[in-house]
């Protein structure tokens, strides 16, 4: 659960970061130069490792690859650059509704009462958390259409890749789709990029940067190690923390102020997730003093 929290914690820092990339860059160059950034770290590992891959798993993921990074990303910057803010932290917040849904109706994964239950809450915790939010950005269909599309795809490709890391190291497959996403991004790069100025201030290539290395290269790494030991409905649950850890962040680096509402939206959230940890465990180890005695 460890690594599934780290890479939540820094996926959440790339709200606050990519506030200062949105201004200065198109959100299709934000996903080309962040995942190229990530590609060319990894690029001397998959020349070793490629072969690892067994051939029966290489398209799924190239599709992984695809889902999880260029389409995902591209999805949920041009989502939020349409929407406002509040109206965007709601909607992630039905991610873990949507893991058991997902999971459920397309993957045919067992997911119990309490699965639904708990994912419910956490989305009823983002949802108090948007309503207290201040925010006075205007709330576009289409770009609240397009966070969810990307919020699928990340949950698809989550899924499919749970299915390759029973055969695939995580170093190697995350290795592998970072470039894969690199090179997948390029069509959607060059079919929509409208303007191909770039900035030149420090600031913006420095947060395209820490896109690409720590929240899309080290936070893939942990993420990919915590799902092969986790089921992806906890997983699901635990990506509620990222709206949550996102404005933590703003109230201490951009001296945002949380109203009550919100505060109360987060301390759901929070129990929601703990909830989700230590109730399975508690069940098993309840199992296993009636199984000792």
């Amino acid at each position: 659960m460890a690594y599934l929290l780290i890479a939540v914690l820094i996926w959440a820092s790339s709200f606050i970061v990519g506030k200062f990339a949105v201004a200065e860059f198109d959100p299709i160059q934000i996903m080309q130069i962040r995942l190229t950034f990530a590609a060319l770290v990894t690029f001397p590992f998959v020349v070793r490792v490629y072969a690892k891959i067994p051939k029966k798993h290489s398209l799924k993921v190239w599709l992984v690859s695809f889902l999880t990074l260029p389409l995902c990303v591209i999805l949920q910057f041009s989502g939020l650059k349409l929407t406002s803010a509040a109206s965007a932290v709601a909607l992630l917040g039905l991610n873990p509704l949507l893991t058991v849904l997902v999971g459920y109706f397309c993957f045919k994964k067992q997911a119990t009462r309490l699965d639904f239950i708990l994912s419910l809450f956490a989305c009823v915790g983002i949802l108090i958390m948007a309503a207290g939010s201040d925010d006075n950005g205007s709330i576009n269909v289409l770009g609240l259409l397009l966070v969810t599309l990307g919020s699928l795809s990340f949950i698809v490709g989550m899924y499919l890749s749970k299915d390759i890391l029973q055969s695939v190291k995580v170093t190697d497959l995350t290795y592998v789709m970072l470039v894969q996403g690199a090179i997948t991004a390029l069509p959607i790069t060059l079919l929509f990029t409208t303007d191909w100025q770039l900035p030149t201030s420090l600031s913006a290539w420095a947060s395209v940067a820490y896109l690409g290395i720590i929240c899309s290269l080290l936070a893939m790494l942990l993420w990919n190690k915590g799902i092969s030991q986790s089921s992806p409905i906890l997983a699901g649950i635990l990506l509620a923390l990222e709206p949550v850890f996102g404005l933590l962040m703003a109230l201490v680096f951009l001296s945002e102020q949380l109203s009550l509402i919100t505060w109360i939206g987060i301390i759901i959230v929070i129990c929601t997730a703990l909830l989700s940890v230590f109730l399975p465990m508690m069940k098993k180890y309840q199992r296993l003093s009636n199984t000792a005695q």
